[in-house]
């Protein structure tokens, strides 16, 4: 009997032993994947709950928004009507909205330039020019409008492409207005006519994700990216293609998802999906060596990203892009414990067909049933369905700041009673107090703080307030977190632009050392070089940023200065030739390269071609308009010299070098009382002047 269940117990045995390794064999297809792409990964992927998204990891492939076209027939088609849809687009004749032609021309009197938008077959170009005291045209620019950034909804606003670079262009079509105007910041702020440089920051929230170059800061990839898309809301879909045709994937457990549904999502990370472009507040620092296109939906935020807001909030000022930061003023939010989602009461793919107000008021009657209501009397004397009309404060196109009809969501009793007011926004009376919106607390929170202050110095308001304030924060915050690249660059800057070139080249050298790639760093470290003449130096420190960004424009410009200042002529050539190849729209190098050949290699013929060029680009280019002049009158085209000279004191009165030069050339021709009349007027301007 013993021998007999010894060999059943046997049997048994190895039936396990069998069946175990079977077992493994079965269940391999979800084991092996959360073994080898998870564990391996460090946890990487976003864990929600009991959820893990694999397409949330920074590896993970876009596939773009017409890969989800054969599978979501009925939401991409819902989606592409919606604004977001196509956010960017090619400029074509099929997409015309705007009234052409341009029945007439609108005016900067700040910069006395002229702008219409001008239709030729099949392309649009937007013309600059200036006319003279008879009314002659004494400067024209044509520069081809390529993209628009708008859905047409409230405005559309125009760009040229420089090589995987975008520049906005002076003019911009007001739908609500149904007018063409400056373009936004531009009458208030400073027309920056066809320079104004579109950054990642602007991309990331007016057309989703774009592929940058590995070798430039903010050059993109071909072909582009057009219009927001399905994966910046539902992440990289490239896992979820591979879902169905990789068997690797078509197997996972039910609690391993390849692509992100943010009504999934936890509250928080469901509302970071909208606020990554619906909070952008008045300052932000992004995460160390994060960038603007580094946030999956699915993951928080506050770990790309800090947004500042100023910590006086008004009443009667509010953006389209900081609906989030007034939402949480909100009641609703407060009282919700942070559980009230964007997609509460918006819709997001547009699949149905809605009266909003009654859309509107039935969101609000979930949380504010109507018999729960106070019974008051109605102040309006037309219907009462309208939640929004008293509770959500709303600017019309005349009185918005930029043409966009806006919702304010700090949601309140009798919002509607606050009138809107732009002024202060305008014209920055107070000074702002950053207050973060999203933020985490960790060592950095206090330098993150300072690279706000510091961005905001730079980038909008140079006031001696703001930059004290960066340099306090990121001081406080570098003793805290010695280790961190971004707090040492940021106060290197600081003391840069303080003056205090020592301590600046301190921190700029400590964020070497702690990423010796980073060449924005090696590019602050050559301008501080050059402003104490150690040129050496600086073109060591150039170089070193070239090599890790060896298709970035500026850095070639300032090597190229660098070595025309140092004579190195045969080198400011090539490498300045290079910068233009990339970047044909900078005046300063065509400038400079004009400098190189009138007065380094005797060349007025070949300075006249940059000269004409850099004037073309930027007439008011300080110098410009008279070294062409100069080197006309070098050829003997006297004529023409004259007329630069001219063009020259028209645009700046107290161009006592046109003068001068003009006066001589009168000289030349006999023309004695007209050339004195000029010296005299040079001498009012500046009495030192001897003849």
């Amino acid at each position: 009997m013993k021998k007999l269940l010894k060999k059943i117990n046997i049997k048994v045995l190895v039936i396990i032993l069998v069946l175990i390794p079977i077992s493994v064999i079965l269940f391999t297809p979800k084991a092996h994947y959360y073994k080898e792409d998870i564990n391996n990964c460090k946890n990487c992927h976003t864990q929600d709950g009991e959820l893990i998204f694999l397409n949330t990891i920074k590896e993970a492939k876009y596939t773009g928004t017409e890969s989800c076209r054969d599978c979501h027939k009925e939401e991409y088609n819902a989606y592409m009507k919606t604004q977001t849809g196509h956010s960017m687009s090619k400029m074509t004749p099929a997409n015309v909205i705007e009234k052409f032609p341009q029945n007439y021309t609108v005016y900067d009197s700040s910069k006395n330039y002229y702008y219409e938008m001008v239709q030729k077959g099949d392309k649009f170009y937007q013309r600059e020019y200036r006319l003279g005291p008879e009314g002659k045209v004494v400067h024209e620019r044509w520069m081809e409008a390529q993209y628009i950034i708008g859905s047409g909804k409230n405005l559309r606003i125009y760009f040229y492409d420089e090589n995987g670079m975008f520049y906005e262009l002076p003019l911009t079509w007001y739908v609500h207005k149904q007018k063409w105007d400056m373009s936004p910041g531009y009458r208030e702020f400073n027309n920056n006519r066809f320079s104004r440089y579109v950054g990642s920051m602007c991309f990331s929230c007016h057309n989703g994700h774009m592929s940058k170059l590995s070798n430039a800061n903010n050059r993109y990839k071909k072909p582009y990216h057009m219009g927001i898309g399905c994966e910046d809301c539902h992440g990289p879909g490239e896992y979820h293609i591979k879902k169905f045709k990789d068997k690797k994937y078509t197997d996972l457990p039910d609690n391993i998802l390849t692509i992100v549904n943010p009504v999934r999502l936890s509250p928080e990370r469901r509302n970071d999906v909208c606020l990554q472009c619906h909070n952008e507040g008045k300052g932000w620092a992004l995460h160390d060596k994060k960038t603007w296109f580094d946030f999956r939906p699915g993951t928080l935020l506050k770990n790309q990203r800090s947004v500042y807001e100023s910590f006086n909030q008004t009443k009667h000022t509010f953006n389209v892009a900081n609906t989030g930061s007034r939402l949480f003023m909100s009641p609703c939010f407060k009282g919700s414990h942070g559980q009230l989602t964007c997609d509460f009461c918006h819709s997001s793919h547009n699949l149905f067909e809605v009266d909003k107000v009654k859309f509107n008021r039935q969101s609000c009657m979930k949380c504010h049933p109507i018999e729960g209501l106070p019974a008051r009397v109605a102040r309006l004397s037309e219907s009462r369905e309208d939640c929004n009309r008293c509770h959500m404060n709303k600017a019309p196109a005349k009185n918005t700041l930029h043409g966009v009809v806006d919702t304010d969501h700090w949601i309140r009793i009798n919002s509607d009673w606050d009138k809107v007011n732009w002024y202060p926004e305008r014209h920055h009376v107070e000074k702002l107090i950053l207050a973060p919106v999203i933020d985490k607390k960790d060592r950095s929170i206090d330098i993150r703080h300072g690279i706000a202050y510091s961005e905001y110095y730079f980038t909008e308001e140079r006031e001696k307030y703001y930059l004290d304030s960066a340099y306090y924060y990121l001081s406080k915050g570098i003793k805290e977190n010695t280790s961190s690249r971004y707090g040492n660059y940021y106060l290197g800057r600081i003391e840069g632009e303080r003056g205090n070139y020592k301590e600046a080249l301190n921190y700029l050298n400590k964020a070497i050392k702690l990423d010796p790639d980073y060449s924005k760093a090696y590019y602050e470290i050559a301008r501080i070089y050059q402003k104490q003449n150690n040129y050496n130096s600086a073109i060591s420190s150039i170089k070193n940023a070239i090599n890790y960004k060896n298709a970035e424009p500026t850095y070639l410009e300032l090597l190229g200065t660098l070595y025309y200042e140092t004579g190195s002529v045969k080198q400011a050539v090539e490498v300045l030739n290079k910068s233009i190849k990339i970047d044909s729209q900078n005046p300063n190098v065509f400038f400079i390269l004009g400098n190189i050949y009138i007065f380094k290699l005797n060349n007025p013929q070949k300075a006249l071609g940059y000269y004409k060029k850099a004037v073309l680009l930027n007439p008011d280019l300080p110098n410009a308009l008279v070294n062409l002049g100069n080197t006309y009158a070098l050829l003997g085209q006297f004529d023409k010299a004259v007329d630069s000279y001219k063009k020259e004191i028209l645009f700046r009165k107290n161009s006592t070098r046109a003068y001068i030069n003009l006066s001589k050339i009168y000289k030349m021709q006999g023309k004695l009382n007209e050339a004195f009349g000029l010296l005299r007027k040079a001498k009012l301007i500046d009495p030192r002047i001897r003849f």
